[in-house]
């Protein structure tokens, strides 16, 4: 269910709806694992359209309290390009040395927006609306010589079960955790980007709570999105409360 990547029209331009455009730029991966060893990461864009597309891209870390208000020391390129029509273009991200913790993963997002060109007919209209496609693409950047295996950390998960139907899921690995499914007593509980409930930091934790409920939760499943995009197993564990 999680993956970070999303995709969110922004309407650039409506005067009356006569025209539209349904952007088909599409990205190589919805994830990008950057290992610290490595030179720089890249995703390739497709435009399966026979239609150019302005595309830009950038990097941020909105959302992310363990960078917030800091510079991101990564450079995005090229910034802004056409991409023609039935092409591929590659984006890079390189790491600027300086910035990101070397002993735990760091957390960021690609950004990539795509807006369409107006071809010869469609400038001849006197209604248009243009919409451009904006894509946001989780980046891992991962330090050489962790400990552990990635996939490791879904599964090594501790939980905690608190006063009020409620449960702490423990990171306690350098790796972030992408949940996909949780489920308490047999509950399932929602678990989305919106909730802003799906990651979880290196030696951080999150909180889940079956709403209404006011006796311990004694049981509780879970299952993750891995490096490749794949579910995980799903997990389980009796826990005892406070």
């Amino acid at each position: 269910m999680y993956c970070r990547t999303f995709a969110r029209l922004t309407l650039l331009l409506l005067l009356t709806v006569n025209f539209s455009s349904q952007a088909t730029v599409r990205l190589g991966a919805n994830r990008i694992i950057y290992h610290a060893a490595d030179r720089e990461a890249n995703l390739t864009i497709s435009n399966t359209e026979d239609r150019d597309y302005l595309v830009q891209s950038w990097a941020d870390a909105e959302g992310n309290p363990l960078l917030s208000g800091k510079k991101l020391p990564v450079v995005v390129t090229p910034p802004l390009f056409r991409m023609g029509k039935q092409s591929e273009n590659v984006v890079q991200i390189v790491y600027t040395g300086d910035g990101l913790s070397q002993d735990k993963e760091s957390l960021f997002w690609l950004n990539i927006k795509a807006i369409p060109a107006i071809d010869e007919a469609e400038k001849k209209l006197s209604a248009k609306v243009v919409l451009a496609v904006s894509n946001h693409v989780k980046v891992f950047y991962r330090p050489e010589g962790l400990p552990g295996k990635p996939a490791d950390a879904i599964a090594d998960l501790r939980w905690e079960s608190l006063p009020g139907g409620k449960v702490k899921a423990i990171n306690s690995s350098p790796y972030y955790v992408v949940l996909n499914k949780v489920m308490l007593n047999g509950q399932s509980m929602e678990v989305s980007i919106a909730d802003n409930n799906t990651v979880i930091a290196p030696g951080s934790d999150k909180l889940f709570a079956i709403k209404g409920m006011h006796k311990a939760v004694t049981q509780v499943a879970w299952s993750g999105i891995n490096d490749f995009s794949v579910q995980s197993d799903t997990y389980s564990e009796n826990i005892k409360g406070l």
